[in-house]
């Protein structure tokens, strides 16, 4: 866990360094920019690594619990962090107070939520079920989650941490899986990520990835925090006694950063640590996830004997893969996916 941050981190803070001063936005100092820029490159997507592995069926694997515990350790350093960079963008001082408030508040959360959070929220969303409308699950799931995020707003960490915490806690509860989820995913799916995903995307300057000066500082973004994080994370878990295979996939697991770099870039640029030119550079590094999650040649062999037909009896779409790295499905002029 410390290698997979300290490493990407130390890269960071070179990278923050050595980008000129056009790149910083207008509130920010050189040293906060460095510490920004730090974070960006050495945080992970938990919730994202998680999905993509259980997905797989390697959620249970030895390596796969490594992953996750060395992501989480990772998330929470970067966002008590990201706590300090917001302060001193407001105020130019370094808050201890509020640092040491914020890293209380986190060790007291995360007691809380493994001790009793599951139970609790597990006997609300019994009595839900039992006694309130038939909705009353997802109503009780809703106030637990901003009970949470408003707890770490307060706290000065950002409450998209609490949020984090709290779907941990519903997902380890008795039903929740069952009647509050679905519900939840829904909304999520159809409302609120299109929209925070639309309003990130309109704020990308696609327009400057043609100048070579801003291509050039986004492909070593990219490039130090991929090769850092398997370098780090990899290395680490190599040295600690993991075969080569599970070390590699603990360090290319760990180079997923999803949406949460998503939502750290449009803090960036909110509180204006970052420009607009900035925020595409950072934004660029997350969607290499696209590489990770789609690793050309894994599905080199697939073909029309895995196509499951028995499930396919009511199916109108049936999506299997992506063109460019589905090489079988289109040799000869396509004839094996005719």
């Amino acid at each position: 866990a410390v290698a997979s941050l300290i490493i990407p981190f130390a890269a960071g803070a070179v990278l923050g360094g050595v980008l000129p001063e056009v790149y910083r936005g207008p509130s920010a100092t050189a040293g906060v920019f460095v510490l920004f820029m730090a974070i960006a490159l050495s945080i992970s997507s938990p919730p994202v690594i998680s999905r993509v592995l259980a997905d797989a069926g390697q959620l249970r694997r030895d390596f796969a619990q490594v992953t996750l515990a060395v992501a989480m350790t990772n998330d929470v350093a970067g966002w008590i962090l990201l706590g300090v960079v917001i302060s001193l963008a407001g105020t130019g001082e370094l808050p201890v107070a509020d640092l040491v408030l914020a890293m209380g508040s986190i060790v007291l959360l995360a007691v809380v939520a493994v001790r009793w959070g599951p139970r609790v929220v597990g006997a609300l969303l019994d009595r839900a079920r039992r006694h309130g409308p038939p909705h009353g699950p997802v109503a009780v799931a809703l106030v637990v989650i901003f009970a949470v995020s408003a707890f770490t707003n307060a706290a000065g960490i950002e409450a998209v941490l609490g949020a984090f915490v709290a779907a941990l806690v519903l997902r380890s509860s008795r039903g929740a899986m069952r009647d509050v989820e679905p519900s939840i995913a829904s909304m999520t799916e159809s409302f609120f990520a299109p929209i925070f995903f639309t309003v990130a995307g309109l704020r990308v300057d696609l327009g400057a990835l043609f100048e070579p000066d801003v291509a050039f500082w986004c492909v070593t973004a990219v490039v130090l925090a991929t090769v850092t994080k398997v370098v780090g994370a990899g290395g680490a878990a190599r040295l600690s006694g993991s075969s080569a295979r599970e070390a590699a996939a603990i360090g290319v697991g760990l180079n997923i950063r999803g949406s949460l770099e998503v939502v750290l870039a449009s803090v960036g640029l909110g509180i204006g640590v970052l420009n607009d030119t900035s925020y595409t550079i950072v934004i660029n590094v997350p969607g290499m996830d696209r590489i990770f999650l789609h690793c050309p040649g894994a599905n080199y062999g697939f073909g029309a004997q895995d196509v499951p037909y028995g499930r396919l009896t009511d199916v109108d779409l049936f999506h299997f893969g992506y063109p460019p790295i589905m090489a079988r499905m289109y040799w000869d002029e396509g004839a094996e996916l005719v």
